[in-house]
């Protein structure tokens, strides 16, 4: 079997390039992955940045055990929520 004209021609110019995923998806998982790790690098200042204005001295205020139990598990949950934006900017 011969290949037609038309085929030769469509194989000179190469393959067909396709855009998969979603723009605006991707930077909303970047946005959120910047969030994340703000959160994950300066969890004790940003704890201490919430009695600023409540607490004379906010940087001698210490985190309760429940929020220290609670920091891993939010940090999960922020990383869970970047790879499941990430997924959806596959689609």
């Amino acid at each position: 079997m011969r290949p037609s004209v038309g085929s030769i021609l469509r194989l000179m110019q190469g393959p067909e390039l396709t855009h998969k995923g979603v723009g605006v998806v991707w930077f909303m998982g970047t946005f959120i992955a910047l969030i994340a790790a703000a959160s994950i690098l300066f969890a004790d200042e940003l704890f201490q940045l919430q009695f600023i204005f409540k607490a004379q001295k906010p940087e001698r205020i210490e985190p309760s055990e429940l929020t220290l139990i609670m920091r891993p598990i939010a940090w999960f949950i922020w990383v869970v929520m970047v790879f499941a934006t990430y997924m959806m900017g596959l689609i």
